[in-house]
Parts: structure tokens; C-alpha cells; sequence
């Protein structure tokens, strides 16, 4: 269940299109042709909104807002494509952000400094935000 595949060109990798299951299916039916005498530069969406590694989530979560995508590709300074990011990565790591905050509370409780446990682990919670892996 892959849903998108990033369309590279040349040695640089750089990203010139978006092609997902959705697009394949709307150029087969307005091409009135088989996939196979369609060109991927046809079903393709050109437009391409990219985002950066290093960027933050909140970011990266406008720009798929805006575009009414799920998927943004990662590029480098170069625009050489790193990989892909979802929305369920974004959730997963918002997840994960969320159980660890909930454990810091639970330790302050037991420890009688939630002050300082909880402000420790913010800060540990908005380093992992922004943390993406690129798959």
C-alpha cells in the first residue's frame, strides 16, 4: 500500500512530479487508452510542493493543509529527494510525543516535582516533533 510515487529525474534525483494510485486511475479514464500507452509525465502531478529534513511540523502540516495533499516529498538543499512524509508519519510521531508527555506527568507525580520534570520533557516532546524521518 504504497498510494504515491516521487518522479526523479537525472543523477540529482530531483523531483519533478507526484504520481499516486489516484492520478493512474483518472488518466486511464481520460485518456480512454491503456496504462501502458500512457506516459507517467501524463498522469503525473507536476506541481510539486516539497518540504525540507529540518523543517517544523507545524510547517510541513500548513503546506499539506494548504495543498490538500497527504503526502509532501523531503529534498535536500539541493532538491535531491530524501523521501516521502505522510500524514500517518506525522501522526505516529504526534502519538508518540503524546505517550511520552502522559509518562513525564505520571513521574512527576511520583516524585512530587512535576514542574521540572514536565518542563525537561517538553523539551524532549518538541525535539521529537520535529524529528521526521524520511521514509
Amino acid at each position: 500500500d504504497c498510494g504515491v510515487l516521487p518522479v526523479v529525474v537525472g543523477e540529482g534525483r530531483r523531483v519533478v512530479g507526484m504520481l499516486t494510485d489516484r492520478d493512474v486511475c483518472m488518466a486511464a479514464w481520460t485518456q480512454s487508452k491503456p496504462l501502458s500507452e500512457i506516459p507517467v509525465e501524463i498522469a503525473m502531478a507536476s506541481d510539486v510542493v516539497t518540504c525540507r529534513p529540518d523543517e517544523a511540523l507545524p510547517e510541513v502540516l500548513g503546506r499539506l493543509r494548504a495543498r490538500h495533499v497527504r503526502r509532501l516529498p523531503v529534498v535536500d538543499e539541493a532538491g535531491q529527494l530524501l523521501g516521502v512524509v505522510s500524514l500517518v508519519d506525522i501522526a505516529r510521531v504526534a502519538v508518540q510525543a503524546g505517550a511520552q508527555a502522559l509518562d513525564l506527568v505520571a513521574q512527576a507525580r511520583e516524585v512530587g516535582e512535576a514542574g521540572a520534570v514536565v518542563r525537561a520533557g517538553v523539551g524532549q516532546m518538541t525535539t521529537a516533533s520535529r524529528s521526521v524521518s524520511a521514509v
